[in-house]
């Protein structure tokens, strides 16, 4: 949905939550459940849409889209009265009902099927793309940190100059602007704004500048400045939460740093306090499938756990953080509550002011939280309305 503000700014809710390995549960997806949100966010909010779409399509899909798939998406959306704005190119294979945990970083940007799937979701998006409006695809921050090497982050710097590069020329054939937008992301080589910074001024932006310099014969700051308006970020509210970083603090130093920022995910990290002990009410949010990592805020600093089970298993006393993409508008349980990075109508100002366009409640793991309870369309639908309000 396009917000009353003075930009072009959009704002919607990540399609992540719901399967899509299929062309059939995308159309569940598209036609059925997201009519559904908005048919209820328009009751709370009186907006009348028409309503944008945060795309999420896994790359075994997204090779089998042909153009007459994609045309007739594209029918659909506009019958539905959606229209697409972002793609959520962060998980790469399925994303439900099996084991993701780190898995969810690979292939990461050292790899070239990472550049092929990004390139595969920046041509669709291209073609479903309502004509002046400005498209972003989120991504994986380089890679997981122990996975990480110097040779790695050197040939990610080259595969994101070379996407850089496509974007460019697909913008020249299509008139569409479409950013890439890297996610900081918990324990990995990007996790949150100040390694951001170092790792796009001494790993990413030189090697993509020399490859673009040696391999396509731009000069070097035409290269540069090529990158910079292509690759930037994707601020996510729930990982800065975990990160302890307040979301207005993390977009300033990004800002000023001369990194942009595309694109906003909303939610709220999940939250505790010990006295030393494992909160036993944090037990029962171990789950198979997702990494949950944790970070406590202690007297002698910030411990980080890998995954919630870690933290469990060695517990401190202090403010517990947990990698859940809990909703804004939760009430809490059993002494567990929400960290909320971005918790004011301030931060929405300064975005703004920063030039963020785009907008995304992200609640991938909402399922695990309401569990058969309560109704996960409503939950997301009164998230979005909070936006909205703020």
């Amino acid at each position: 949905m396009r917000l009353n503000w003075s930009g072009n700014a959009h704002l919607t809710f990540c399609l992540n939550v719901f399967p899509a390995g299929t062309l059939a549960e995308l159309d569940a997806a598209l036609f059925v459940q997201a009519p559904a949100v908005f048919q209820r966010v328009a009751q709370l909010t009186g907006h009348g849409g028409p309503w944008g779409i945060g795309l999420w399509l896994p790359a075994q899909l997204a090779e089998t889209l042909d153009q007459s798939a994609v045309s007739r998406l594209t029918e659909q959306l506009a019958s539905h009265r959606l229209y697409v704005f972002t793609v959520n190119a962060f998980p790469y294979g399925m994303f439900h009902g099996q084991r993701v945990k780190d898995n969810v970083y690979l292939p990461d940007w050292s790899d070239p099927r990472r550049l092929t799937y990004t390139l595969r979701a920046a041509q669709i998006l291209a073609q479903v793309l309502p004509p002046g409006t400005p498209g972003s695809i989120s991504s994986v921050p380089v890679a997981y940190r122990p996975r990480s090497t110097a040779e790695r982050l050197t040939a990610a710097g080259q595969h994101l100059g070379k996407a850089a590069l496509e974007l460019s020329r697909l913008q020249e054939k299509t008139g569409k602007m479409i950013r890439l937008a890297l996610e900081p992301e918990p324990g990995c080589v990007i996790e949150d704004s100040a390694s951001a910074v170092d790792v796009f001024e001494h790993w990413l932006i030189p090697a993509a500048v020399c490859q673009l310099h040696e391999k396509h014969g731009l000069a070097k700051h035409t290269a540069e400045e090529l990158f910079r308006d292509h690759i930037g970020i994707c601020l996510d509210t729930v990982h800065c939460a975990v990160m302890f970083e307040a979301a207005a603090d993390s977009l300033r130093r990004l800002t000023s740093a001369g990194l942009r920022v595309w694109k906003i995910q909303l939610g709220a990290a999940l939250a505790t306090e010990s006295r030393g002990e494992a909160p036993p009410a944090l037990a029962q949010f171990c789950d198979p499938i997702y990494l949950h990592q944790t970070r406590i805020q202690t007297l002698k600093g910030i411990f980080d756990f890998a995954d919630l089970p870690l933290a469990l298993a060695a517990p401190q006393a202090g403010e517990w953080r947990v990698h859940y993409h809990v909703p804004r508008t939760w009430r809490g349980q059993s002494g567990l509550r929400t960290a909320d990075a971005a918790a004011n109508e301030d931060f929405f100002k300064l975005a703004e002011s920063c030039g963020v366009a785009h907008y995304e409640v992200e609640l991938y793991t909402l399922p695990l939280l309401t569990g058969s309870g309560e109704n996960v369309n409503e939950v997301i639908a009164r998230d979005v309305a909070l936006v909205v309000r703020q």
